[in-house]
């Protein structure tokens, strides 16, 4: 599959924005979510690559699975592997867009007291970036679109459901991906997902080191 590479590259940058954000800036990495949302980002990160280099070095072995979980048919070894490989792609989604989502709301509070930044998670993130310009570097918002409509999926085990029962394309980086309704998508696949985690790196990284974010003195973690 040759996923941990890629995945490595994203710990990296994490890390690598972690770094440069606490050298540039005094705040508070215990409690600010400047920083706290990259340690967050890691957190997620670590875990997946060791999930991903389980199933490379283990999984994929015929003898292991066999060994361990006895799979009664070829098929039934194909389901196994496939279904591991669903599950944690899905919650990886679900933890990424949980982290974007709490930080997003932690920084409209911050840059809009008045707004306690508690309804729909699009208005929230809208309402934000609004507020420091709508300037936000390229792919990034679409990236959010594509990211938060395949999170909605997974409560309706991947398929597609509208309130009004339309569907819609959603297009990024050159591509188009169809949301039928009633319909599963076919949006996640695993270089998809980990291109859009980069670009919600990069989408957190102009949010914080936006003038407006940046004058704010400590802007504490929700829930500390």
């Amino acid at each position: 599959m040759q996923l941990v590479e890629p995945v490595e590259a994203l710990r990296k940058a994490v890390n690598d924005e972690r770094r440069s954000l606490s050298e540039a800036f005094d705040w508070d990495p215990d409690t600010d979510i400047r920083i706290r949302v990259f340690d967050q980002f890691n957190n997620l990160i670590r875990p997946f690559t060791l999930t991903l280099l389980f199933f490379e070095d283990y999984l994929a072995d015929d003898s292991y699975l066999e060994s361990k979980v006895k799979p009664a048919t070829l098929e039934d070894g194909i389901a196994v592997r496939h279904n591991y490989l669903v599950y944690v792609k899905t919650s990886f989604i679900y933890n990424l867009t949980a982290v974007i989502e709490s930080a997003t709301r932690t920084l409209l509070r911050a840059v809009i007291p008045k707004n306690k930044a508690t309804g729909e998670f699009g208005k929230v993130k809208n309402a934000l970036l609004e507020a420091l310009g709508n300037s936000v570097p390229e792919h990034c918002g679409e990236a959010t679109e594509l990211l938060f409509r395949i999170r909605n999926c997974i409560h309706n085990n991947g398929a597609h459901l509208a309130r009004d029962e339309s569907s819609s394309i959603v297009k990024y980086r050159g591509k188009e991906y169809r949301f039928e309704h009633g319909s599963i998508h076919n949006a996640a696949n695993f270089e998809t997902v980990i291109k859009l985690a980069f670009d919600q790196v990069r989408l957190m990284r102009f949010i914080v080191k936006h003038e407006k974010v940046v004058k704010i003195s400590n802007i504490a973690e929700s829930g500390m």
